[in-house]
């Protein structure tokens, strides 16, 4: 499963469509960090979080570290269009995308990321 988090719902179904159109089905969007926290309740998790840095009401960052003690196998994917060098220390271990990404890049990054999580 994976959750886009992204202020802007329009980009988000952009990517969720594109990610499903390339056989990534359970792709889901939320707008905000409090949806995403109920999203992730009520589907029980999702194996790669995609959120924007600067995300509303709590950042992506802070989302990320909020949910990752209850889903320690969740890959991270940060999305930004901005300079985000003052966070990455927040980002060890999860990996960065300039926001809007380049949709087959994503892609093709995806798939090796499934395989990952997958072993």
């Amino acid at each position: 499963k994976i959750l886009i988090c992204d202020g802007t719902p329009e980009a988000a179904e952009t990517l969720a469509a594109a990610l499903r159109q390339h056989g990534f089905s359970e792709t889901s969007t939320v707008a905000t960090s409090d949806a995403a926290i109920d999203w992730l309740n009520e589907h029980g998790g999702c194996d790669v979080l995609i959120a924007d840095v600067f995300l509303a009401p709590a950042d992506g960052l802070t989302l990320h570290e909020t949910i990752r003690p209850h889903l320690p196998a969740m890959q991270a994917i940060f999305l930004s269009a901005h300079d985000v060098t003052a966070h990455a220390a927040r980002m060890v271990g999860s990996h960065l995308l300039p926001n809007p990404p380049d949709i087959e890049g994503l892609v093709g990054f995806f798939k090796v990321l499934i395989l990952r999580v997958q072993e």
